[in-house]
């Protein structure tokens, strides 16, 4: 159980990479600099501001992900050239959604729209947006699971899940 006992990671980063272009996260513009952007304003109300640390937690789906994100953010490569497939792209989904960073969250959604609809990756969705409570995600996932119900095999969670919900 993730929760009794947690793993902490941390991470050094570098304010200007977090805060500034166009793969900016507007929470950290928020948190460090008051909201207005470098030199807009004063972060200094907040106790992360002060310590210079934040402490974020995340389900460990999302954690795993958090190096692929913060890579994203200090990437200067085209958007093209990063690597979202179906075993990220739910994580990576709901970190650019938590960290405001809508650009990433446009590539994400982009991807998964398109992917979602393939008969093989229902269930890795389903799965993965029930954990990390992303909708719009679990909703899509639904109805491509129910497009493609005789492509799931009887092994699947999914189908495990559902009968076990119905005894």
């Amino acid at each position: 159980d993730n929760n009794k006992n947690p793993v902490v990671e941390t991470y050094d980063v570098h304010t200007q990479n977090l805060t500034v272009g166009p793969r900016r996260s507007e929470y950290f513009c928020h948190l460090l600099h008051g909201g207005g952007g470098p030199g807009g304003g004063s972060g200094g109300r907040f106790v992360e501001f002060q310590t210079n640390t934040s402490r974020i937690e995340l389900y460990e789906l999302a954690a795993q992900q958090f190096p692929v994100f913060l890579d994203y953010l200090y990437s200067s490569q085209k958007d093209n050239a990063m690597s979202i497939t179906t075993a990220n792209v739910t994580a990576l989904y709901s970190l650019a959604k938590y960290f405001q960073s809508p650009r990433l969250q446009h590539l994400a959604k982009k991807f998964w729209k398109v992917d979602i609809e393939r008969s093989d990756t229902c269930e890795i969705y389903y799965e993965h947006a029930t954990l990390l409570q992303e909708v719009c995600i679990l909703q899509a996932a639904t109805r491509s699971c129910k497009d493609n119900l005789l492509n799931i095999t009887t092994s699947s969670r999914l189908l495990q899940s559902a009968a076990y919900i119905q005894l």
